[in-house]
């Protein structure tokens, strides 16, 4: 065109004129043809390269420019374009006489394929291609120089976090929307995926049964167990088949994509549910156990896990016992499992039982330690009166610990004071006060120590083991039956015991008046045993 305007502004010659006149108008056909090709196929030769474009001439003095990556579009190698190279191209427009043509590789592509694509998709066959590039809620797919949209949800029948493995590679998709006029195609490899695995899972279905070992990915993990991809289906295996020894999480063992073997221990042929285990494959370390670890026998073990109700100590790989919070210490309060021993602590049991068939063990620490309690009996005696410290308070007592002893004893709220309310005195004491008690009654195999407050100053059975005499008449009142003794009260403070067998087949009730002898007196267990001479 500067061509025209160079001779119309040099005042060329009225031949010269009339050639011009006669391109000009040439040019206007050209541009007529040209524009009634918009939208369509036309052949060019690649004339030039600008950086990343290609400069392609599609005749009659109109050129375009093409990314030159859409020249590799269908392509398996890194095969380059030329100069003089004659491609077909789609024309989209052109804009102006003398402007650049907006043309397409990628659409001429999707022109010619579009076509056997239908074919492809109305058939439902699959189509070879290649994830070359990421875009917003999916991918972009290389279909033999077509480009197609991977929606995320139609890469895999489960989530891919990594899609490197995926890009740049041959493989199979299904074509799931075709749109000519929006030029859309979406495809699925997920779909291909699925018709596999329903496949693999049929045939699986009728090959497997309860106790065959199978191989398998973990495909998910949870607070209660793991999904294991078997191949077509999944199966389920629960935490607590996961190791025989316990664990609080599966992820402690397990991990998304791990390959092992597992056992199929359930298997429910109508709803195609599989129950798996792991720790099945290998031998149960619980069978013969008792052989092993005898009731009685000390080991040492490390603590695995604490809890409000005790702690885990693991013996061998695989066995792991309980020792209830009762268990830990002779001391019966500040017992917290968490104040007194640490995760990873060696220690000394004992076992006080096995369960092979449940795959349970019983176990004691504080039974490795001498009993407290039959130490406090060797060295106090019923009537002593010693002075500790209020350690717990509650609505039926005081609980006192002792100074230098691992044992405490119980003061009644009935033995707190003489008067008639030792419930509100009982509000008078807190923790820490030091209070003199005397030691009324030891008994080491039930644990019990019971104390007195009120009887420091003054004791009415020391009294009356002092001056009460065997073979003595005395009026009781019955009070309360109390393993194989009833128990009677003489006065204020005192009370007796008669043996349930000496009344024979009728026992009074309680608040009967009835005579007996005595016929023991014991002041070192603050005991007076009686019998009936007489009851009603």
């Amino acid at each position: 065109m500067s061509y025209i305007y160079s001779n119309r502004r040099y005042n060329p010659s009225i031949t010269e004129l009339v050639a011009v006149d006669e391109n000009f108008e040439n040019l206007l056909d050209n541009s007529a043809f040209l524009k009634n090709r918009e939208n369509n196929l036309i052949q060019g030769v690649i004339i030039g390269m600008d950086g990343k474009e290609a400069i392609v001439d599609i005749g009659m003095k109109v050129e375009g420019k093409i990314p030159i990556s859409e020249f590799a579009l269908g392509k398996q190698d890194s095969e380059s374009i030329k100069i003089g190279d004659v491609v077909k191209v789609y024309l989209e427009c052109i804009e102006g006489l003398d402007g650049m043509a907006s043309l397409s590789r990628e659409k001429a592509l999707r022109e010619e394929m579009w076509g056997k694509l239908e074919k492809i998709a109305d058939n439902g066959d699959t189509i070879e291609g290649v994830i070359f590039g990421k875009v917003k809620c999916g991918f972009t797919v290389d279909i033999q120089g077509v480009v197609a949209f991977l929606p995320g949800s139609q890469v895999d029948v489960k989530i891919v976090k990594d899609m490197t493995s995926l890009m740049d590679k041959p493989q199979l998709f299904k074509i799931l929307k075709m749109n000519k006029k929006q030029g859309n195609i979406v495809v699925s490899r997920r779909a291909i995926l699925e018709e596999s695995r329903n496949e693999l899972r049929g045939k699986l279905l009728a090959n497997i049964s309860e106790g065959d070992i199978v191989d398998g990915v973990i495909k998910n993990i949870t607070d209660y167990g793991a999904f294991i991809d078997l191949g077509g289906i999944d199966g389920l295996l629960h935490v607590t088949d996961i190791a025989w020894r316990r664990i609080n999480h599966p992820s402690e063992l397990l991990s998304i994509g791990q390959e092992l073997k597992t056992k199929i221990i359930r298997f429910d042929k109508v709803k195609n549910r599989i129950s798996l285990g792991l720790k099945q494959v290998e031998q149960n370390p619980w069978i013969g156990l008792s052989n092993k670890y005898l009731i009685g026998s000390r080991h040492e073990g490390i603590v695995t896990n604490l809890t409000d109700y005790g702690v885990f100590v693991e013996l061998e790989d695989g066995i792991e016992g309980l020792v209830y919070i009762s268990e830990i210490s002779w001391l019966k309060f500040n017992n917290n499992p968490r104040d007194l021993l640490h995760k990873g602590q060696k220690v000394m049991i004992e076992v006080l039982s096995i369960d092979e068939e449940k795959n349970k063990i019983s176990l004691s620490i504080k039974r490795c330690t001498d009993s407290p309690w039959v130490k406090f009996a060797e060295n106090y005696k019923c009537g002593s009166i010693v002075e500790g410290a209020v350690r717990h308070i509650t609505d039926f007592g005081i609980f006192i610990g002792f100074d230098n002893e691992q044992v405490d004893g119980l003061v009644y709220v009935c033995d707190i004071t003489w008067g008639d309310n030792p419930d509100k005195e009982l509000f008078n004491y807190k923790k820490g006060d030091r209070v003199k008690v005397k030691i009324l009654n030891i008994d080491p195999t039930k644990e019990k120590i019971s104390v007195g407050i009120k009887q420091v100053e003054y004791d009415p059975m020391e009294d009356a083991l002092q001056n009460m005499n065997i073979e003595q008449t005395v009026e009781c009142t019955i009070s309360e039956e109390k393993d194989d003794f009833i128990v009677v009260t003489i006065s204020k403070g005192v009370d007796g015991m008669i043996k349930t067998e000496d009344f024979g087949e009728k026992v009074p009730l309680a608040g009967v008046k009835i005579m007996t002898k005595v016929v023991e007196i014991d002041p070192d267990r603050r005991l007076i045993l009686l019998t009936p001479i007489q009851h009603s």
